[in-house]
């Protein structure tokens, strides 16, 4: 099982959530660099630990978290710190949702 320990989030979508709601770019000026790290719940990794197995080994894997499990893939097989990005960690858990349905 390898735990995702952190979600990285830019400051500026916490900020200014409307722009990204919206899909209006902000200013380059406005970017800010600031990442803050937020935990996933157990939902999210047993979702994550079911299809990244999958993945590692070579199975198939449902086309909305495709993507985001392969990019977790991806981080394992090159031995890099496993960090899932915001918009992989919105994929994954509205598929969670989903499955609960």
């Amino acid at each position: 099982m390898i735990r995702i320990d952190r979600v990285l989030v830019p400051e500026w979508l916490l900020h200014r959530w409307i722009l990204v709601a919206y899909k209006i770019p902000p200013l380059l000026d406005g970017w800010r660099r600031e990442i803050y790290e937020i935990a996933p719940d157990e939902k999210f990794q047993a979702v994550v630990d079911q299809y990244l197995e999958v993945a590692l080994a070579g199975g198939e894997l449902p086309d909305t978290i495709a993507p985001a499990i392969l990019n977790l893939a991806n981080d394992v097989m090159s031995g890099r710190e496993v960090t899932i990005r915001a918009g992989d960690y919105i994929s994954i858990m509205g598929f969670a949702k989903g499955m609960q349905r």
